[in-house]
């Protein structure tokens, strides 16, 4: 959802609730508008961190003998960059079922990590897609 209609969205929220709360504290329901403004703060922050993680952008670049990684919201924030003869894409796996895996791409002592926010299926096919145009450095 656009920045803007989310705003509207959290707008029109508010405001219902506040209006209500308003209604029920003149009707002498006192501590209706405290929790009214509470939840108007809770939703506040809950759509603010949604709407920033839904930005998270991680592009990998594989070419010219490397493999670069940009990260960051909305635009690159930070570059890594790897030898693509090095380069090694790890999927590790937890020892507890429940717990997702996590994809790296290390050369070296160097290492970062990507696809936090796919789900278990998306990141296996991922590691399968990067080691396969990775091999072509090999």
């Amino acid at each position: 959802m656009a920045w803007r209609n989310l705003l509207l969205l959290y707008g029109v929220i508010s405001g219902i609730t506040i209006f209500i709360g308003v209604v029920l504290y003149l009707r002498g329901f006192s501590l209706v508008l405290p929790f009214s403004g509470l939840d108007v703060i809770a939703l506040g922050i809950a759509l603010y961190v949604t709407a920033r993680r839904s930005e998270l952008r991680e592009v990998v670049i594989i070419g010219e003998g490397k493999v670069s990684v940009e990260t960051g919201h909305t635009r690159p924030e930070k570059k890594y960059e790897f030898v693509g003869a090095w380069t090694r894409v790890i999927l590790q796996t937890q020892k507890e079922s429940w717990h997702p895996s996590q994809l790296y791409i290390r050369s070296g002592s160097e290492q970062v990590e990507i696809g936090s926010f796919l789900n278990e299926e998306e990141r296996v096919e991922l590691s399968k897609e990067l080691k396969k145009a990775i091999s072509c450095f090999v």
